[in-house]
């Protein structure tokens, strides 16, 4: 069955992925530059979307949700042996890319803490990974602590465990009425926060995260209802949606503030967080999918591009970022480094997406259709795929 591919939605996690890396560049220049704290850090600047990249990871999340919910609810079915192996192909091997090039850039690396180091990239590189721990990075699902070589593969982690289920739950959620699927959000969160407390099985946060693929799976079951609606609103009106949609998105994090601050013992705040951006984030996404003037401007070749290599922009930035640091830090000045460590992660994420991802993806859906359709398939060209790309 052909799926609508939705354009824009590649330029939005494209768009996703920048933000993270520019938060990851952030987080170092911010450290040296007062100017900066006060674009991007002040709590009324509207710049701070730009390096909001724990927002930007819970848009990725929504987003996966709403692409691989789509086959199955157009199809009331699926083929879960063919599913598993396009994802395999898609998410895991192109990351199993990543660590095998992190593994050693770790192990010869300078080790070594600065006070010009932000806290958090103070406590990562400190050593090269054992055995034990490289095995545990291979296996992906198990839990191991991700920040010990790549800090932003924490989230590849959710995105398999909760592929492996996920089309059961679209199976489960998509005939039952909506508001059903809504009371599942905060109760997986609150299952996953009793787990953690009193179990303490950290891997349980899963699925607090899955709740964010629910919401993209019934933006996806109900998006006609949903662009329909906003496509008939006043002028006035769809501005109002689209600065909400960006208040919560970018100041949530105030809200999530303030309750840590007056002390109120309640340890998941930052569980509200996610779902206040997630508020955000479900109406830039439904405004995108309906808005002809955000249509055109998301599928221009630019935002296009971006969201092509996103996955191994998002793969390698932080590793280029952390290798720049340590091999040569005290040797070239920050202001240096920090803008080759972009320009060369956009490099890089277009030579992992041409080289590692789209023929990764073509070995998949050549896999995946011999098990459909007993040896027999068509492949199609490499350069044509248009494959999914809810990667991160």
């Amino acid at each position: 069955m052909m799926i609508n591919r939705y354009l824009q939605l590649d330029a939005l996690r494209g768009l996703a992925a920048v933000i993270v890396l520019l938060g990851h560049v952030y987080a170092v220049h911010a450290e040296h530059s007062a100017a900066a704290s006060l674009l991007f850090d002040a709590a009324y600047s509207p710049l701070v979307f730009l390096v909001n990249g724990h927002a930007a990871v819970v848009f990725f999340f929504v987003l996966s949700g709403f692409v691989l919910s789509l086959p199955i609810l157009g199809s009331k079915k699926v083929a879960y042996r063919s599913y598993l192996v396009k994802r395999f192909f898609r998410i895991y091997v192109p990351y199993a890319a990543c660590i095998a090039i992190g593994i050693p850039l770790l192990a010869f690396a300078p080790k070594f803490q600065s006070d010009r180091f932000p806290l958090a990239y103070n406590v990562v590189w400190t050593h090269a990974l054992s055995g034990k721990e490289i095995v545990s990075h291979l296996l992906a699902i198990v839990p191991f602590k991700t920040a010990d070589l790549n800090g932003v593969i924490w989230t590849l982690v959710h995105e398999m465990r909760i592929s492996i289920i996920f089309p059961f739950v679209v199976l489960l959620l998509m005939t039952r009425k909506w508001f059903i699927s809504l009371i599942a959000l905060p109760a997986l969160s609150v299952l996953a926060a009793l787990a953690i407390s009193f179990a303490h099985i950290h891997a349980m946060d899963t699925l607090h995260y899955l709740s964010f693929f629910i919401l993209g799976m019934l933006i996806a079951r109900y998006r006609s209802e949903l662009t329909r609606f906003t496509e008939e609103r006043a002028a006035r009106t769809r501005w109002f949606y689209w600065m909400a949609g960006f208040a919560l998105y970018n100041y949530a994090f105030l809200i999530v503030k303030s309750l840590e601050r007056a002390e109120t013992g309640f340890s998941y705040v930052w569980m509200l967080g996610d779902y206040l951006y997630a508020a955000g984030v479900c109406s830039i996404l439904v405004l995108s999918l309906s808005s002809t003037r955000a249509t055109y401007w998301l599928t221009r070749k630019s935002p296009v591009f971006i969201g092509k290599i996103s996955y191994s922009l998002y793969l390698y930035h932080f590793l280029i970022l952390l290798s720049f640091m340590h091999y040569f830090y005290g040797r070239v000045s920050f202001y240096i480094l920090l803008p080759f460590a972009v320009a060369l992660s956009f490099i890089v994420g277009y030579l992992g997406y041409k080289y590692v991802e789209l023929p990764s993806i073509a070995l998949g859906r050549r896999i995946a259709g011999k098990l459909r359709g007993g040896g027999h398939t068509k492949v199609m060209p490499v350069q044509n795929i248009q494959e999914g790309q809810a990667a991160v």
